[in-house]
């Protein structure tokens, strides 16, 4: 049996659009946002779309990520092969 082991990071572009507040009070503000993945390896390359859900603190006067919640829409996943990235 032959092992594979990868020591390289994939290639990958990223596209954010259609941001939404959804809630904005004072302590904190939630946003939503479309997302589109470009990932390239091995001359092969994958496309995942789908949206973030954010919730941004306010922190001394900046916005800081609290939680990001990532929401893939491909119906499938089986060309992509493993999903090791952070969206």
């Amino acid at each position: 049996m032959e092992t594979v082991a990868w020591g390289n990071t994939p290639l990958k572009y990223g596209l954010a659009t259609g941001v939404q507040i959804l809630n904005d009070v004072s302590t904190s503000v939630s946003i939503r946002a479309n997302f589109i993945i470009h990932r390239m390896r091995n001359d092969a390359s994958a496309v995942y779309v789908g949206q973030y859900e954010n919730i941004l603190r306010r922190c001394d006067g900046r916005l800081k990520i609290h939680s990001r919640r990532s929401v893939l829409d491909n119906e499938s996943l089986r060309e992509h092969g493993a999903i090791a990235f952070i969206l």
